[in-house]
């Protein structure tokens, strides 16, 4: 697609939080951070002709490697949030694209993406093969107060869930969209917990993909204090290294 006139590198986007994307408490669920950001990330690339269905004319797609997200505050039920997006760098294969939410003019979210193309026919790391030169790249704007961690693996885990991906877990790549692994975790958290305390960070490693019909176990270590680790892994291979940080 050409490239929109209303295109700007640094792009700004509101968003009504609606009565689905929230949890009993009212504010926004955790899972729906990711899908609002990346409907905000569609949106900017739609108008820089970067889309997914850009790249997908030489068989292309962006898939996120890396996600840390730090929390100040959740927004409730229509609030109006304001969502900035740029992108930090993007070389070769892989690309960092940051954000901030607003709420009243006030930050109350930092999130860094690092993304990597893949070509969706060899199912491995591609190349951007379309212009993309227009795009100022902000090497030294960021999101984050910190950097992503090193999330340490070399924990005991139990496990605390299985299952098998299904039909309603894909998405247009033909794999389990990243929102997924969230919920699958989520889902796995004692409920008075869940409903009682709150994160201030949310860090993710999308190590291989899931398609459909894979089994899979969650698996937790909570040894660490105000801290969770969480590995989403299937017949012995690490898929998804998650880690939560409690705000209590």
């Amino acid at each position: 697609m050409p490239i929109s006139p209303n295109f700007t590198s640094l792009y700004t986007q509101t968003h009504e939080v609606d009565f689905l994307e929230c949890a009993p408490s009212g504010k926004l669920k955790t899972a729906a951070i990711g899908q609002i950001l990346q409907k905000v990330a569609n949106t900017h690339s739609i108008l820089g002709g970067i889309s997914f269905e850009d790249l997908q004319q030489n068989n292309l797609a962006w898939v996120l490697n890396k996600m840390k997200v730090e929390i100040d505050r959740l927004p409730q039920w229509q609030d109006i949030i304001e969502i900035h997006t740029w992108i930090q760098s993007l070389e070769g294969s892989r690309s960092i694209r940051n954000f901030e939410i607003f709420l009243n003019g006030e930050k109350i979210m930092g999130i860094s993406t690092l993304w990597v193309i893949i070509n969706t026919v060899k199912r491995r790391p591609d190349v951007m093969s379309i212009p993309h030169d227009h795009f100022d790249i902000f090497n030294s704007k960021k999101a984050l107060k910190g950097d992503f961690s090193k999330i340490p693996t070399d924990l005991a885990f139990d496990k605390v869930r299985e299952n098998t991906v299904l039909y309603s877990d894909l998405d247009m790549v033909n794999h389990v969209n990243n929102t997924k692994y969230v919920e699958w975790i989520l889902d796995t958290v004692p409920f008075e917990k869940i409903m009682k305390h709150e994160f201030s960070t949310i860090e993710m490693i999308f190590k291989r993909e899931m398609v459909y019909g894979m089994p899979y176990e969650v698996n937790l270590a909570s040894e660490q204090t105000h801290c969770d680790t969480y590995t989403i892994s299937s017949e012995g291979i690490t898929h998804f290294i998650c880690q939560l940080t409690w705000d209590v």
